[in-house]
């Protein structure tokens, strides 16, 4: 069969499989939702098919393996990562770690509580100084993380969430020569090239460091000599053996540092607390992992941790060490659930803990938008269309009663093999800087070019370029990995939603893997109760009677032009369906086009920005839905409050009240 052949045959099953879709749609009972409903088809299915039966109770469970498998990051299937999972690749990578600002998990397993007011040496580099980890310690707590490498460059996060590279202000992400720092809903990390990471959650009462296993028997610090040796953890500077964990610290104190004296009460508990027996007893679902991950130490200190808290306190003390021995199971790519008690949501009673569930009613006045961006559309687009359009979604959504509104950016580039969650006002994910002057300047894909350079022979240079695109296709690429980002989102219950996704090209049903993955996507999550829209080029986009630089955008009732909007001509609009514009159509949402956009003129350009700004916030207010919500773990690790519409009305007559 030669390649022409393949092409065909490839373009038949996705034309086979979309086929299949399209009927699997119009077949499903019930009037049409926002969101794609394959449950309910399944469901009426099973029932007339006896074997299929219990598919409907599998889709629906929310913490399936399903929700699992669609919400993890699959990277370590496809790279250097899953050998580590092999016994004869293991990584020897050392990881110690810090919770509850004065619990000290040394790099080879031993525990200590150091009760500090002052700037520690955690880890450093003792033979080569390629780096140097520092902590801030106030009243026992954990203030600060620096990380400094062997070119002098440095960061340091507060436990705010501040970031400064090099003593300066700056916002997340940030990306030095061989120093990174960004962070995530949960978390912030920081990375040296040299050999060192950090993540810690955003209040930094969880914090686990990461070195590379090239450093064994070279660390000095609070979080010891790690060689897999645990008597000489207390290593100190002159090379000597602390005589207690104590003395250790203070040993590496940076600058004048208090005395911190040693008592049993740093290293061992007179009791075995209730709380702490729950969580890391043979029934928590913590259980299955004790073989892999030690819990004795994290139960130790959570009892040592207990002692000194007051009652009302325990329990949040507790799952903070739950957390962390969730979290470093995390680290070594395990899958993890926190005990039910560990995970609690915002809200009332009735809506924080585990499993509730409760129905709200949208619109009321908040509203959470979340925009995902790619950085590759036409930098005068970026500057002056999307820029402007994510500052000023605030007001427009305010002059329609929405006083408490959230914006969140995920910005991404097919190049490089992350997207990134910008910030604002010291780490804040509310986002209010200038998108126009971001840079994107992440861990880039791997070099064609070098392969092509490697590779002399065209048939062996052909097969690599065909598995390449095999691996390609089943990979989440940039643009999914940003959008599952985005619907990751910490969306608030009582919150009217939308995603605003914004592409500098086409997305094309030219990938079924793609298109499979995003239809499972949206029938499992239903895009978390959200209304989608997207901003991108449209491909053959004529409407007959209006020049095509007056189109701006259209939805499924409406078409944009510079001078308003119109519901007589919209049946009569042509243009060619991507996988893009089906997604934002069936789920209520606006698509406007930008190819034009640098043919407008100055005025026709503000137009088109007033336009996108009022009809998403005209959507948002105009569109009564009734969702159900539940709260449910966020990776396994936190609890987020997760929708799906049940019903939704667009009342076009609807107005604003008067301010």
């Amino acid at each position: 069969i030669d390649e022409k052949s393949l092409e065909e045959l490839g373009k038949l099953l996705l034309n086979a499989v979309r086929s299949i879709w399209i009927s699997i749609k119009s077949a499903a009972p019930g009037p049409s939702a926002h969101a794609i409903d394959l449950q309910t088809w399944f469901g009426s299915l099973a029932h007339s098919v006896d074997s299929l039966s219990v598919l409907p109770t599998i889709l629906s469970f929310r913490s399936s393996t399903i929700n699992y498998l669609l919400n993890e990051t699959w990277d370590a299937a496809f790279f250097k990562n899953l050998l580590k999972s092999w016994i004869f690749f293991n990584d020897f990578e050392l990881r110690g770690h810090v919770v509850d600002g004065q619990h000290v998990f040394t790099f080879d397993g031993q525990n200590y509580a150091y009760p500090g007011n002052c700037k520690y040496i955690l880890a450093q580099d003792s033979v080569d100084n390629n780096f140097t980890l520092i902590g801030q310690l106030s009243n026992g707590k954990l203030k600060g993380i620096t990380l400094v490498d062997r070119d002098g460059n440095y960061a340091e996060v507060a436990d705010n969430l501040a970031l400064k590279i090099n003593g300066s202000p700056v916002e997340y992400p940030q990306h030095l020569s061989g120093l990174h720092a960004w962070r995530k809903y949960y978390t912030v990390h920081l990375h040296s090239e040299y050999g060192v990471s950090v993540l810690c959650t955003t209040d930094l009462k969880v914090c686990h460091f990461n070195v590379n296993g090239f450093y064994t028997s070279k660390t000095r610090g609070l979080l010891g000599n790690g060689n897999a040796e645990p008597y000489d953890d207390f290593l100190r500077v002159d090379g000597t053996i602390a005589a207690d964990s104590a003395a250790l610290g203070n040993d590496y104190g940076v600058g004048k540092c208090a005395v911190v004296l040693f008592n049993n009460d740093q290293v061992d508990s007179q009791k075995r607390d209730e709380i702490c027996s729950e969580l890391f007893g043979i029934e928590s679902p913590l259980a299955i992992h004790y073989i892999t991950v030690d819990s004795r130490p994290y139960r130790k200190a959570c009892d040592i941790s207990l002692a000194k808290v007051a009652e009302k306190d325990k329990e949040a003390t507790a799952c903070t060490f739950a957390l962390a021995y969730g979290s470093a199971v995390k680290q070594i790519n395990r899958w993890v659930l926190l005990p039910p008690r560990c995970i609690k949501c915002g809200g009332p009673v009735g809506q924080r803990d585990f499993g509730d569930e409760f129905t709200v009613k949208l619109p009321n006045t908040k509203a959470d938008v979340v925009f995902v961006v790619d950085v590759n559309v036409a930098p005068s687009v970026l500057s002056n269309l999307i820029a402007p359009v994510v500052n000023e979604i605030r007001e427009s959504l305010r002059s329609r009663g929405f006083s408490d509104v959230q914006v969140g950016v995920v910005v991404f580039d097919e190049s490089k093999r992350y997207p990134a969650l910008l910030t604002s006002d010291n780490g804040k994910i509310n986002y209010k800087g200038n998108l126009a002057n971001v840079k994107l300047n992440g861990v880039k894909n791997f070099c064609d070019n070098c392969v092509e350079q490697i590779i002399g022979d065209k048939r062996i240079l052909d097969i690599y370029n065909s598995l390449k695109e095999i691996f390609k296709g089943i990979a989440p690429q940039a643009d999914e990995k940003a959008f599952q980002l985005a619907l990751d989102y910490p969306f608030r219950a009582g919150a009217a939603k939308s995603i605003i996704g914004v592409r500098s090209d086409s997305l094309e049903y030219k990938n079924w893997w793609k298109f499979v993955r995003a239809q499972l996507t949206g029938s499992v999550t239903k895009f978390d109760g959200a209304l989608l829209h997207l901003i991108a080029p449209v491909k053959a986009l004529v409407l007959e009677g209006v020049p095509a630089e007056k189109l701006i955008g259209f939805n499924s009732r409406l078409v944009a032009t510079v001078d308003g909007k119109d519901n007589k001509k919209r049946t009569k609009l042509q243009f060619d369906n991507d996988m893009g514009i089906d997604f934002v159509l069936n789920n209520g949402g606006w698509v406007f086009a930008t190819q034009n956009f640098e043919k407008f003129k100055e005025s026709d350009q503000k137009k088109m920005l007033n336009q996108i700004t009022s009809s998403i916030a005209d959507t948002l207010f105009k569109t009564e839905i009734v969702s159900d919500c539940r709260c449910q773990p966020s990776h396994g690790l936190h609890g987020q409050h997760k929708c799906v519409i049940k019903s939704s009305t667009f009342v076009e007559t609807k107005k604003p009240k008067a301010a």
